[in-house]
């Protein structure tokens, strides 16, 4: 089954905000992805992040990896300790679509 998550592919980031237990992203076709899980950039560096396009999407039971064509990965951990709820993750998709992993 495909993931949702594919509807980033090609999609910049146009606002990003980040802190010490969440992150969330809208990007340029409106999308908006929030992230409660735990997580991790292979970039601290929010400069780079912004106007950043998805180049690759994999999700798995596990994890899901968003890869961007500046080569920054994001990992999603999906596993039960990583849970922090009352989601795992949500995006609402451009024309009002809420997709939820808990």
């Amino acid at each position: 089954m495909k993931s949702y998550l594919t509807s980033l592919i090609g999609q910049k980031i146009i606002d990003l905000h980040m802190d010490d237990e969440s992150a969330g992203m809208i990007f340029e076709d409106k999308s908006k992805l929030s992230i409660f899980n735990r997580h991790q950039f292979s970039s601290r560096d929010i400069n780079q992040l912004t106007g950043s396009k998805v180049k690759s999407v994999n999700e798995s039971e596990e994890k899901i990896n968003i890869e961007l064509h500046n080569g920054i990965l994001l990992e999603i951990f999906l596993d039960n300790d990583s849970w922090v709820g009352p989601e795992a993750v949500e995006l609402i998709l451009p024309h009002g679509q809420v997709v939820v992993w808990s």
